[in-house]
């Protein structure tokens, strides 16, 4: 809002109209990718293969459509519970990145990451860690929140380097043809 605002001051209508309509040409871009991303995990690593493609374009709209709801359902959540706020939606997806942090970073300088140790490292820290959180938040004590995502990182952590792949992943050799 800051952006519109000062280029509203500066600048005239049309330059004004021009920058909204670039915000939201980038917004709806940035949007329509992490949809496309997450409904094509969703099609391939968390229901069962579908038969066709047209049974996976179904599933992965589906997907979709479920988290454009459930974003929809947190922004609201922003504007109409009390004393939850922008500030504490931060703060919560904060957390939530949190949650995936450690195992992104592992994922691209060790060979030994495996799938069981990031899945059980992001599900305890999400399922323990962000209801530390936002109890930390509620009860306004900064060593809670901390705690909290402190405990998140170092969860993910564990479950991450404990867990490793059994067989370390090398990469294929290329075909060079001379």
């Amino acid at each position: 809002m800051i952006g519109v605002q000062t280029v509203a001051t500066l600048l005239p209508a049309w330059a004004v109209s021009l920058f909204v309509i670039m915000l939201l040409a980038g917004l709806s871009s940035a949007l329509d990718a992490g949809l496309s991303a997450a409904s094509s995990l969703w099609v391939t690593d968390i229901v069962k293969k579908p038969a066709d493609d047209k049974e996976a374009i179904k599933k992965a709209r589906f997907s979709m459509i479920g988290i454009s709801i459930l974003g929809l359902a947190v922004s609201l959540g922003a504007v109409y519970i009390p004393h939850f706020g922008l500030q504490q939606l931060w703060w919560v997806f904060n957390t939530i990145a949190a949650c995936v942090m450690v195992p992104t970073i592992l994922s691209l300088y060790w060979d030994g990451l495996s799938e069981k140790g990031v899945f059980w490292g992001v599900l305890i820290s999400f399922i323990i860690g962000i209801p530390l959180f936002v109890y930390g938040n509620i009860i306004n004590k900064p060593v809670w929140i901390v705690g909290a995502s402190l405990f998140i990182v170092i969860i993910s952590t564990v479950f991450s380097i404990t867990m490793p792949r059994k067989e370390i992943w090398t990469q294929p050799e290329k075909n060079v043809i001379e």
